[in-house]
C-alpha cells in the first residue's frame, strides 16, 4: 500500500469516526451555522454584496418566523417540538432570501419562515409532510407579487461561499451515503445546461458552480430525509428529475422555473414511491435478550409494510423530547428487527456505557408509552432471485437485520441457502438464538459464531467453500464493515456481490 493511499484511508477513517458520533440532523445544523458565521465574516470584509447588518437581521427574522410557527402549529397538531427542524429550515432560508434590514423585507423574511414551517403541518397526509419546507415556503411567497423580496435570490451561490459550502455539503452526503443521488442530480443538471447553452457551454457550466447554488441545493436541500425516496433506485431517479428541472427554463402562466419548484415537483415523485404515513407506536414489552442488549416490542396504530433488512426513523415523544438531548439529537435510525410476518414491530438496541440520551430515554420507556416512527428506508434486502446463495456477516447488534430476514424465511416457507457468521466479543452477547435455531429447522440456516476472533480470508474459505458464488451481507460497526468489505474485494469477490448495511444518524 502506498503512503498516499495510507494517508487517504487514515483521513477517511478520521472523518467517518467524526460522522459516526453525530446525527445527520445535528451535522446539517452545525454545518449551516458555520456557513452563516462564515458569510458574516465575508460581509464584514466586504466580500459579499450586502452589509453584515442585512445578513444578521434577515437571519434573526427568518429564524423567528420558523420558531414561532413551529411552536404554534406543533401545539395545535399535538406534535413534538423539534428544535433541529425549525433551526435547519431557518438557516437554509437565510442563504436564499434577499438580505436586508428594512422593516418590510424583515416582515417578508419572517413570513417566509412562518409559511415554510407551516407547510410541514398543513401540506401533509397521515402526519407526514410531502414537500421540502424551504421550497414550499418560497413557492407560497412567490404567489404574492407584492412580496418580491420573498422570492429566492439564492445569494449562497457565489464563488466566495463555494469552498465551505462544498466541504459542508460533501460531509453531509458522506454521512448519509447519498453520492449516487447527488451525482445523478449534478450530472442531470449539467447535461441540461449544456443542451440549452450549447453555443457557450463552457461559460454556462462554470456559472452553475460559481454563480448558482448547484452544490448547496444538491447536498443540503435535495437530501432532506423526509421528502426524498427511501430506496436507492428511486433516489437516483429523483436526482435526475430534480436536476433536469433545476437547470431548465420554463413557465406556465404566472409560475416560472426555479430551484424550489424543481424540488417540489421532485417531492411529488418521492411521495408516490415512499412510505405514506408516520406511525405512532405503543410499547408493549421490553426484555433483555443478551448482554447489554434489549429488545423492544411495539404495536402500531396502522398497518405497516416493509421489506426484511430495512430501517426506520424513531422520534421520542413530546414529553421525552423536552429533556435536552446530547449532541446526537432526539431522533435515531434503527433497523427493524421484526419480520413483516409478525404483528408487532421489534427493535434491538445495544446499550453501551455511557449511552446516548436517546437510548437512556428509550430504556426508561414504560409499557403503553408512545414513540413516533417514519421514513422507512434502506436497500439492505435479500435479492429477488431465491436461488442465490447468501452469506450474512454480523458484528454485535448488527445482527438485527438478519433476525428480520431469518424470521421472514422461517414464517413464509421461502427456501434459500443461507450461512450466518456471527461475531461477538463473548458468548453472552449472542442474541436471537431461538430465531436462528428455528431457521435451521425451517430452511436449513447454517450459523457460525466467532467469539473473540476476526473473520479472515482463510476463515471465509473454510466456512463457505463456495464463497465465489455467494452474495455477502455485512452489518455491524462501521470499521468492521469497511474492513471486511475490503477483504472480500481483495479475495476477488465482485463489488456487486457485497451489500453493506448503512443508515444515517446512528
Amino acid at each position: 500500500m502506498s503512503f498516499a493511499h495510507f494517508n487517504k484511508n487514515n483521513m477517511l477513517n478520521t472523518i467517518d469516526r467524526f460522522l459516526n458520533n453525530i446525527t445527520m440532523y445535528r451535522l446539517v445544523l452545525y454545518g449551516l451555522a458555520l456557513l452563516a458565521a462564515y458569510s458574516m465574516a465575508l460581509a464584514l470584509s466586504g466580500s459579499l454584496s450586502f452589509g453584515v447588518f442585512s445578513y444578521v437581521a434577515t437571519l434573526l427574522a427568518v429564524l423567528a418566523g420558523c420558531g414561532i410557527s413551529n411552536v404554534i402549529l406543533s401545539k395545535c397538531f399535538g406534535a413534538p417540538v423539534n428544535i433541529e427542524s425549525w433551526l435547519i429550515t431557518g438557516f437554509i432560508l437565510y442563504f436564499i432570501l434577499f438580505p436586508s434590514y428594512q422593516v418590510a423585507d424583515l416582515i417578508t423574511a419572517f413570513a417566509v419562515g412562518f409559511f415554510a414551517m407551516a407547510s410541514k403541518y398543513l401540506l401533509a397526509t397521515n402526519a407526514r409532510h410531502i414537500f421540502n419546507p424551504v421550497a414550499a415556503g418560497l413557492f407560497i411567497m412567490s404567489i404574492f407579487p407584492t412580496l418580491q423580496n420573498g422570492n429566492g435570490v439564492w445569494w449562497v451561490g457565489t464563488s466566495v461561499m463555494l469552498p465551505l459550502v462544498l466541504m459542508v455539503g460533501l460531509l453531509i452526503v458522506r454521512k448519509i451515503r447519498k453520492f449516487a443521488m447527488f451525482g445523478a442530480f449534478v450530472a442531470s443538471a449539467l447535461v441540461v445546461t449544456a443542451v440549452f447553452h450549447w453555443s457557450e457551454v463552457g461559460v454556462a457550466l462554470r456559472e452553475q458552480f460559481l454563480s448558482w447554488p448547484l452544490i448547496f441545493f444538491g447536498t443540503i436541500m435535495l437530501t432532506e430525509p423526509l421528502t426524498m425516496p427511501s430506496r436507492r433506485t428511486f433516489q437516483v431517479v429523483f436526482g435526475v428529475i430534480v436536476g433536469a428541472l433545476f437547470a431548465s427554463s420554463y413557465s406556465f402562466g404566472p409560475i416560472h422555473s426555479s430551484p424550489e419548484l424543481a424540488l417540489l415537483i421532485g417531492n411529488i415523485f418521492a411521495y408516490t414511491v415512499s412510505m405514506k404515513r408516520r406511525l405512532m407506536l405503543k410499547l408493549k414489552e421490553k426484555k433483555l435478550i443478551s448482554k447489554e442488549t434489549y429488545e423492544f416490542t411495539f404495536t402500531s396504530d396502522a398497518p405497516f409494510t416493509f421489506t426484511p433488512g430495512q430501517y426506520i426513523e424513531w422520534t421520542l415523544s413530546e414529553a421525552r423530547a423536552k429533556t435536552a438531548p446530547d449532541n446526537r439529537g432526539n431522533r435515531r435510525y434503527f433497523t427493524i428487527a421484526s419480520s413483516p410476518t409478525e404483528k408487532e414491530l421489534k427493535l434491538g438496541v445495544k446499550f453501551y456505557t455511557p449511552s446516548s440520551t436517546f437510548k437512556q430515554h428509550l430504556l426508561n420507556m414504560k409499557e403503553g408509552e408512545m414513540i413516533a416512527a417514519g421514513q422507512l428506508g434502506g436497500d439492505f434486502v435479500m435479492p429477488k432471485d431465491t436461488s442465490k446463495k447468501l452469506v450474512f456477516i454480523a458484528g454485535g447488534i448488527g445482527v438485527t437485520p438478519f433476525r428480520s430476514m431469518v424470521k421472514y424465511l422461517s414464517d413464509s416457507g421461502e427456501q434459500r441457502k443461507v450461512t450466518l457468521i456471527y461475531s461477538v466479543k463473548e458468548e453472552a452477547e449472542i442474541a436471537y438464538k431461538d430465531i436462528f435455531e428455528e431457521g435451521a429447522q425451517k430452511f436449513g440456516l447454517r450459523t457460525e459464531c466467532l467469539i473473540k476472533d476476526f473473520l479472515t480470508k482463510e476463515v471465509v474459505e473454510k466456512m463457505v467453500p463456495d464463497w465465489k458464488d455467494c452474495m455477502f451481507y455485512l452489518s455491524g460497526p462501521n470499521a468492521m464493515v469497511e474492513n471486511y468489505k475490503t477483504m472480500l474485494l481483495r479475495m476477488g469477490l465482485p463489488r456487486a456481490s457485497i451489500k453493506t448495511d448503512y443508515f444515517p444518524g446512528f
